[in-house]
Formats: structure tokens, sequence, C-alpha cells
């Protein structure tokens, strides 16, 4: 028909994302962020439970104490977070996005802040994380990767000396891979 299609008023099959389809998770990271620290980080030294979803329900949360993550939103967390669950906010892909919002995200800093605080397991992989994307990053990603290698570094936890050592060896160490590749 001689009707006007919907892809013209940016309504039809494509909808109005047809333009741009990578969302703006800005937002998305500031409540992930909000949630995230309402809740209290799984210690890497305890296994979790085998059946994670009924622990989870009946699991005992204690009070945050003097070691509490200053980003903490409550003395008192909601509820703990699952190993899995923990694992899911630290993997690469949403991992890379978190550190591209980071700069334009309100609580990005503060989530991967509170995930690292007193745990040399999740600052590991933090660091490892950041230093296989600046290996790989174009040269104007790479300044976001290293923000949060600042706030790392600016934690003031009982691993603040290990977390920093940690990262100063294993980025030399990637450095000296890079230089001695070239001859």
């Amino acid at each position: 028909g001689g009707a006007a299609s919907g892809s013209a008023t940016g309504t039809g099959p494509a909808g109005p994302y047809a333009v741009n389809n990578t969302p703006n998770l800005t937002h998305m990271v500031g409540l992930l962020s909000l949630l995230v620290r309402s809740c209290s980080v799984p210690q890497q030294d305890e296994p979790e439970p085998a059946n994670a979803a009924a622990a989870g329900a009946t699991q005992q949360v204690a009070p945050a104490g003097p070691g509490v993550s200053p980003t903490a939103v409550e003395t008192v967390p909601i509820r703990a977070l699952s190993s899995h669950e923990a694992n899911l906010i630290l993997g690469r892909p949403f991992f890379a996005r978190i550190v591209k919002e980071y700069s334009k995200a309100e609580g990005a800093g503060e989530l991967l802040g509170h995930m690292c605080w007193e745990s040399k397991v999740y600052s590991k992989h933090v660091i490892d994380l950041v230093r296989e994307n600046v290996t790989r990053a174009p040269l104007d990603q790479i300044k976001a990767f290293l923000r949060v290698l600042t706030a790392l570094v600016q934690l003031k936890d009982g691993q603040q000396t290990w977390r920093t050592d940690y990262m100063l060896r294993s980025h030399l160490r990637a450095i000296e891979a890079m230089v001695y590749s070239r001859d």
C-alpha cells in the first residue's frame, strides 16, 4: 500500500533503537552498584553451599564490623552475594563494560571497590582483567582502565600493600613481555 511505513517515524520493525544498538548502561551500572553495595561480598575461604539458592534464603548475614567496605550502603547487609553472583559481576564481558562506563556512571568505582574490599581473590581478578585489557585496548581507552587501578591502590584496607605490590609486579611483567616480544 501507499501508507507510510513505520520505519520512517522510527517505530517500525527495528523500532527507535535502529540507529544505535548499544544500550546506555550508565544508569544500570549505578543501580547495580547500589544493589551490590547493599550486600555482603562472599569471602573466598568460605565454600559456596551446594544449593546456593536455598542457602541464600536462610543464610544469616553478619552485621558490618570495622572491616566493612566504606562504600557499603547498609551497616547490616540485606543479604550475602553468592559466589556465582559475584563472578557474574566481575566476569570479562560485564567488567569491560563497567570500566568503559567508569568515568560516566555514578557508582562504578564504588562497585569495584566494594567487591575488592579485603579480598585478595577479587582484587587479583580485577587487576588481571585490567592488565589483559590494557595490553589489547586502543590508546584512547587505556585511561579508563588506569582509573580502576588508581582506585584499587587508594582502597585503604588490610590488603592495600599486597594489592599495590601485586599490581606493580604483574604490570611490570606485562610491560617487560611486550618489550621483549618486539625484539
